[in-house]
């Protein structure tokens, strides 16, 4: 019968006076019953931990041991082959990112290699060569986390020590082996810090903002949300609202039928058919990130978003805008001006911009989880009566499915901007699209 394997998390942190202490739990409905893993982030204090769906989270005022402590070690750290030869692998999961101590102890406790690597939250392996023959002890350790594990050599080539860096995933569902058991995680916390959980389960991902106040259980909906060219978004679940937490890239309806590539920008400006785009032509550049751009008679097909997904109406991007405003999502905590909240942290340019506006420390920006990017626009006399693109870095522009005479409403963040604006565009501009699930599906 395999051992029961209870991993004990302790965390670095700091006591407040103005701290509180909450208990969060978490669930999952719809298309997954299940969580695998749950990176929480206090992005308030620029920190996160990775925790078990299954487990609590305990946020408190005072959490004041510094390590990891990981009891069975066997559960967080596997070395294979074990005995080894020529080589073995060491793959360990990093609850935290930051600088960890690699070292090499013989049986009489002399250490024989050490090397000091800065490592991110995740997955990481590296492989171990040259140990001789002979029983030997790994230590990897920081500040917030501590593993140690015996190897045996069968080795009778010993040679120079080394250790070689074999990858890094950001996948954060813990393999089956390397998961602990249900456990209370402690995280410090402050009174209004603002938090952002993404929960996993399998190929779903969903992200939930929220400033707790009391204690509570964090619900995710998981949904597919998976175009005909098998791209999958991840998801932000914004109040009542599902939105897709990435741009749309899909160049093929939802019944199969391909979209309409046009490159030419004096075609695209006279269009009145479904089209789209990539930014300067370049999807291989601007496709994976900032997705396509599309004319608003292409959303007007209804077609567009993956099955049971729509594009959002003027109405429904302002229960958004809405939501955000009343949750404190505006710059400080009041206000209307949400944009920064809203923009990626990346991308944005960054001059002759002043506090709040989305291109002034943008490594602050994205506390709803919503991850707009700059992804530019398409159309329109951009200078000196030439058609072509609104730069990349300046403005992300997104349309809603609803008319406004002969153009359409559309939402807009600029990087020297503060605010998610509301106005509308000419339908024959290609501009980026965000999808939202529709009710009861």
């Amino acid at each position: 019968m395999k051992k029961i394997i209870v991993c004990i998390l302790f965390f670095l942190s700091f006591g407040y006076s103005f701290g509180q202490e909450y208990l969060i739990s978490f669930s999952a409905i719809n298309a997954a019953k299940s969580i695998d893993s749950i990176k929480v982030e206090n992005v308030t204090q620029s920190k996160s931990i990775i925790i078990e769906g299954s487990d609590l989270l305990q946020l408190q005022k005072n959490v004041t041991v510094d390590v990891l402590l990981l009891k069975n070690y066997n559960s967080c750290l596997r070395i294979y082959p074990n005995p080894m030869r020529e080589q073995a692998k060491v793959d360990f999961f990093t609850p935290v990112s930051g600088n960890a101590s690699i070292a090499i102890f013989d049986l009489s406790g002399r250490m024989i290699f050490s090397l000091t690597i800065n490592f991110d939250v995740g997955m990481n392996s590296f492989a171990i060569t040259g140990l001789g023959k002979g029983v030997y002890s790994v230590s990897i350790h920081s500040k917030a986390y501590s593993y140690n594990r015996k190897i045996v050599s069968c080795s009778e080539n010993a040679s120079n020590v080394g250790i070689g860096l074999n990858g890094f995933s950001n996948n954060y569902s813990l393999s089956p082996e390397l998961k602990s058991a249900k456990a209370t995680i402690k995280m410090q916390y402050n009174k209004g810090d603002q938090l952002k959980y993404t929960a996993y389960s399998g190929v779903y991902r969903t992200i939930i903002p929220d400033v707790p106040t009391e204690n509570k259980t964090i619900i995710f909906k998981f949904a597919e949300c998976k175009d005909p060219d098998n791209n999958v978004y991840p998801l932000v679940q914004l109040g009542e609202q599902l939105w897709m937490a990435e741009n749309l890239k899909t160049i093929t309806y939802n019944d199969k039928m391909s979209i309409s590539l046009e490159t030419d920008d004096f075609i695209w400006e006279n269009m009145t058919s479904p089209a789209y785009c990539w930014y300067d032509n370049d999807q291989k550049k601007y496709g994976d990130q900032y997705g396509a751009l599309y004319n608003w008679y292409a959303v007007d097909t209804k077609k567009i978003c993956p099955a049971g997904w729509h594009v959002p109406s003027d109405d429904e991007w302002t229960k958004l805008s809405d939501y955000l405003i009343a949750n404190g999502y505006g710059y400080l905590g009041t206000g209307a001006d949400i944009a920064k909240s809203m923009a990626t942290t990346w991308g944005w340019d960054d001059e002759d911009t002043e506090s709040g506006n989305v291109g002034c420390n943008a490594d602050e920006n994205n506390t709803s989880g919503f991850s707009g990017p700059p992804g530019g626009a398409k159309g329109g006399r951009v200078s000196l009566g030439k058609y072509g693109c609104y730069n990349v870095g300046e403005r992300g522009q997104w349309w809603s499915s609803t008319q406004n005479n002969k153009n359409a409403f559309t939402r807009h963040m600029f990087y020297y901007g503060s605010d998610l604006v509301r106005a509308y565009s000419g339908k024959s501009a290609g501009l980026s699209v965000r999808c939202v699930l529709t009710e009861n599906n």
